[in-house]
């Protein structure tokens, strides 16, 4: 069963019996994506991170700091042969962006 609650979603209970998940409605926000197309290992989304903020350095853009947590997503699973496709995202300071 699932719930509303303003601005936020609340699955009750999920398949095995849990407490559930719940989901918040947040604000529009710009974000910068970084791609790659190896396995999301520690290393390689650092490495995706930091090649990230470089290229928004060079740009004059303005992300928004987060202590040393790093957003990413991995969208193959995890025995997929070859390429896959991963990315790491950035929050952009809003009040300075051109967009």
């Amino acid at each position: 069963a699932i719930t509303n609650k303003g601005n936020s979603l609340t699955a009750v209970e999920n398949f095995e019996g849990g407490s559930g998940t719940e989901m918040v409605v947040e604000p529009a926000k710009i974000i910068a994506v970084g791609k790659f197309n190896d396995a999301a290992l520690e290393p390689i989304v650092r490495k995706c991170n930091a090649e990230l903020k470089a290229a928004l350095d060079r740009d004059g853009l303005v992300y928004k700091e987060v202590d040393s947590v790093v957003q990413f997503a991995q969208y193959d699973a995890v025995y997929t042969m070859g390429d896959r496709r991963g990315e790491v995202w950035l929050e952009l300071d809003e009040t300075r962006s051109p967009w």
